[in-house]
């Protein structure tokens, strides 16, 4: 795709972001655009809608994922879920 990946911040999983959260994560996104005119913040769909600071969001973009198995794999993880079912 040609990007780079200048910084990567991870939050756990079911992640609550609060106020400050946002406010140091639009700060940082700040810093690093000062060495990085270009840089392009990235999230996926459910963390973004779990941001409510409309400064931040209006400066990340969604990035879309799918998973693509081969036959055999995807047989295989069907069956290892059927048997945890």
């Amino acid at each position: 795709m040609g990007y780079q990946m200048v910084h990567l911040k991870s939050f756990p999983d079911h992640f609550k972001y609060s106020e400050e959260d946002q406010r140091e994560i639009t700060s940082e996104i700040e810093k690093y655009r000062q060495q990085h005119p270009q840089l392009q913040v990235v999230t996926t769909t459910k963390d973004l809608t779990k941001l409510s600071n409309p400064s931040l969001v209006s400066q990340i973009e969604v990035i879309q994922y799918k998973m693509l198995l081969k036959d055999d794999h995807q047989k295989a993880l069907l069956e290892k879920i059927r048997t945890i079912l």
